[in-house]
C-alpha cells in the first residue's frame, strides 16, 4: 500500500498541485491518503483528489483529519503509519502553514517516511499543475539533499 500525508490550508491548490506533481513526476499514486486539516470545508479538495487519482487510475481511500494543533496532527499520523502495511510512504508539506509543519514535525515526531516532498515555486499557485509554467515550479524531495 502506498501512503500519502499531507497538508491542507486556505489554498487548496499547493496541495493539490503538489500531488498532480508527485504522481506525474514520481509515478507515486497512493492507495490511502491522510489530509492534515486547519480548514473544516476540505469537501472540494477531497472531491478533487479523488478525481486526480481516479483520472490515474487508481481508487484512493481518503481520511480528512480537522485539527489546530500539532500533538493532534502527530497522533493521527502515527495512526495511520500503523494501519496496514506499507510499500511506500510520502509526507508532503507543500500545502502546510510553516509554523503548523513546524510544530508538527519537531516534537516528539518519530515516524519514518521514504519521501518528503515540497513543491517550491516563485510565484503563487492558483491553477491546475498541467498548464503551470514548470520553469517556475521544482518537486523537491528534502530527503534526497
Amino acid at each position: 500500500m502506498k501512503k500519502y500525508v499531507c497538508f491542507l490550508e486556505q489554498d487548496h491548490w499547493s496541495s493539490l498541485n503538489s500531488l498532480w506533481a508527485v504522481i506525474r513526476e514520481r509515478d507515486f499514486i497512493p492507495d490511502s491518503i491522510l489530509v492534515l486539516s486547519r480548514k473544516k470545508n476540505s469537501e472540494n479538495f477531497s472531491r478533487n483528489v479523488r478525481s486526480l487519482i481516479s483520472a490515474y487510475g487508481g481508487d484512493v481511500k481518503l481520511e480528512v483529519e480537522h485539527t489546530m494543533r500539532p500533538s493532534t496532527a502527530r497522533k493521527a499520523i502515527s495512526r495511520f503509519m500503523s494501519e496496514g502495511n506499507s510499500e511506500s510512504t510520502v509526507l508532503d508539506i507543500s500545502g502546510g502553514c510553516k509554523e503548523f509543519v513546524v510544530g508538527v514535525l519537531i516534537d516528539g515526531f518519530n515516524e519514518s517516511f521514504d519521501h518528503v516532498f515540497y513543491l517550491s515555486s516563485e510565484m503563487p499557485i492558483h491553477s491546475p499543475y498541467p498548464v503551470l509554467d514548470h520553469a517556475k515550479f521544482c518537486l523537491k524531495d528534502l530527503l534526497e539533499g
